[in-house]
């Protein structure tokens, strides 16, 4: 009887000790004293709101078919893009009027063009202050699906490449034309304006480098013919249906060579990068030049007089 009591306590004991090796997989729940929790798998987070976006598919006029054949402007050339069931034109500079660099120490006196444009005797300079702060680009967005809408979420813009500048920028604006021996200053008088559906500002902070982004804000929005203009972004592009933006960009102002992409941010894809502009000089004017300031006696007096017609342009500050 005592050697079965004596084998019995064993086997309790090593029952106890086998409980407590199974159960060190658990914890004690401090809210219900007595029961015991599994601890959660873990699991690893994932990112939402985002999928995969189509690829960026460039197209001349002529491979675009559907709805959208027919209601998409260019502004930037015979160039589209094809973004899934969206048709993009390619971005383009509207009435920039960009500036000509003159280079830089070139003597304060009267400079003779090959012809008022300056085609030829300027031909090696930069683009220079183009007015992508007023007008901006130009594109349009069109949907040429036939059953699904697509939201247009916002437009960004992006410092692609920067190279500073540190001369003393001597320009001349063509609009302000050129100083002819035969007829006085000609040309000049650069105008005009644009209609877009939609118009959007970026501005970037004074000192942002490459890499920097800034992301398009609505400044109004327009019906040509008298209608209801669209709503503001984030808006829905039904299908079939097209809008014209505007997207005006606010450089950074330390003064160099910029590029810029923009981008555009549409359903729950990532944005994608539709075009980057090519590199243009933004700084602060030295000497502003023009066919004006050939007028002045101290000017004149160094262009030579008769013979066949010539260009010239001269220092005005």
């Amino acid at each position: 009887m005592r050697r079965l009591r004596f084998f019995a306590t064993i086997l309790g004991s090593l029952l106890l000790l086998l409980l407590a090796a199974c159960g060190s997989t658990a914890g004690t729940n401090p809210n219900q004293p007595g029961q015991t929790t599994t601890p959660a798998a873990t699991v690893t987070p994932t990112a939402t709101g985002q999928s995969s976006a189509p690829p960026i598919t460039k197209l001349s006029s002529s491979q675009i078919a559907g709805t959208c054949a027919a209601s998409v402007d260019s502004y930037g050339g015979n160039v589209y893009y094809q973004y899934g069931d969206l048709i993009i034109t390619q971005p383009g500079e509207v009435l920039a009027y960009p500036q000509k660099q003159i280079p830089d120490g070139t003597p304060l006196k009267p400079l003779q063009l090959n012809d008022d444009m300056g085609s030829t005797t300027l031909a090696n300079s930069p683009k220079t202050n183009p007015d992508i702060n007023g007008e901006g680009y130009g594109f349009t967005v069109c949907n040429n699906s036939k059953g699904q809408s697509h939201t247009l979420k916002s437009i960004e813009a992006s410092v692609a490449s920067f190279s500073a500048y540190g001369g003393q920028l001597n320009a001349w604006q063509p609009c302000d034309g050129a100083y002819s021996t035969t007829s006085g200053t000609e040309g000049g008088g650069c105008g005009g304006g644009a209609f877009f559906d939609e118009r959007i500002h970026a501005t970037f902070p004074a000192n942002a480098g490459v890499g920097a982004s800034a992301t398009g804000v609505v400044t109004g929005t327009y019906s040509e013919n008298g209608g209801t203009p669209p709503p503001p972004l984030p808006l829905t592009l039904a299908p079939g249906k097209s809008i014209s933006i505007g997207f005006s960009v606010t450089v950074p102002t330390i003064p160099g060579m910029y590029a810029f992409t923009v981008a555009i941010l549409v359903d729950n894809f990532s944005a994608a990068n539709l075009w980057t502009s090519s590199p243009a000089l933004f700084a602060p004017v030295a000497h502003k030049w023009n066919g004006q300031a050939c007028e002045q006696p101290n000017m004149k007096s160094q262009i030579p007089s008769g013979g066949s017609e010539a260009f010239y342009i001269c220092p005005a500050s």
